[in-house]
């Protein structure tokens, strides 16, 4: 196995932990806001939680298709 294909198997694992540690705060954060009206970690809003797991998923995604990719290749 080629580094770059440990490189990217690496960074998607990483990326795809914090896509996924967002959207676990953001869904913390709307019971939160739904439950009690109040803010988590002093953001009023939830959604921000999500909307900054986007990029990280995108990445861990295309991460995932370069090592898969890389794997049909041998």
């Amino acid at each position: 196995m080629s580094i770059c294909i440990k490189i990217a198997k690496f960074t998607g694992m990483i990326l795809g932990t914090l896509a996924g540690i967002l959207v676990l705060l953001g869904v913390i954060g709307y019971f939160m806001w739904f439950c009690y009206e109040a803010s988590f970690l002093n953001v009023a809003n939830y959604w921000n939680y999500l909307y900054a797991s986007v990029p990280f998923s995108i990445l861990a995604i295309c991460c995932t298709l370069f090592v898969i990719a890389g794997r049909d290749k041998k």
